[in-house]
């Protein structure tokens, strides 16, 4: 396990020490905060308004349940069980620190888990209609974790564990929404 911890810490080193041009460094920055994202957000939402008209309101619930239920996993349960210090809070050798730390604990990554959650729901609900593109949702959530160490905020395996634990339960929430609308036939997509 020392190693593992050890690892860890030499890549969130690498990452978090790497010396990006300063626009790219205000991105990240930037990429990193959900308030950055609303515009994304309302996108999926309109896209449901604009595709299933009175029946959007199914998507929409889906998708609060599936992040509700990969934050509270995250960040009460996990979180709280853990108790490790996110890396700004640390004595780190070299720490590059691009936005305020903050408090609350490290492991595992809620801006992981829940985009991956998101993401993950997405890809499977809907990608026999984005077809090649749905890999674009991951890559999206992948670019919003490595911004968490970059600036500071998380280790590497804050990030990898979160992402996993968000694509479990993006695949359980889109298998159960599958499985209702078959059965309840609330809406045809």
């Amino acid at each position: 396990m020392h190693r593992i911890i050890e690892l860890d810490h030499q890549i969130f080193s690498i990452i978090n020490g790497a010396q990006l041009p300063p626009w790219l460094d205000t991105i990240c920055t930037l990429w990193r905060n959900e308030l950055f994202w609303i515009p994304v957000y309302v996108f999926i939402i309109s896209v449901f308004i604009f595709n299933f008209r009175s029946k959007f309101y199914f998507f929409v619930v889906a998708c609060l349940l599936t992040v509700a239920t990969s934050d509270l996993t995250s960040s009460r349960l996990i979180k709280n069980s853990v108790k490790r210090s996110r890396p700004c809070n640390t004595e780190l050798a070299g720490l590059v620190e691009r936005v305020p730390c903050g408090s609350g604990y490290s492991f595992t990554s809620s801006h992981a888990t829940n985009h991956f959650a998101l993401s993950t729901f997405l890809f499977f609900l809907f990608g026999r209609y984005l077809k090649r593109h749905r890999w674009w949702l991951l890559v999206w959530a992948a670019s919003i974790v490595i911004a968490q160490i970059y600036v500071g905020k998380h280790y590497p395996l804050d990030v990898m564990v979160g992402a996993t634990l968000g694509c479990l339960i993006g695949w359980m929430w889109s298998w159960i929404f599958q499985r209702a609308n078959q059965v309840f036939g609330w809406v045809d997509y």
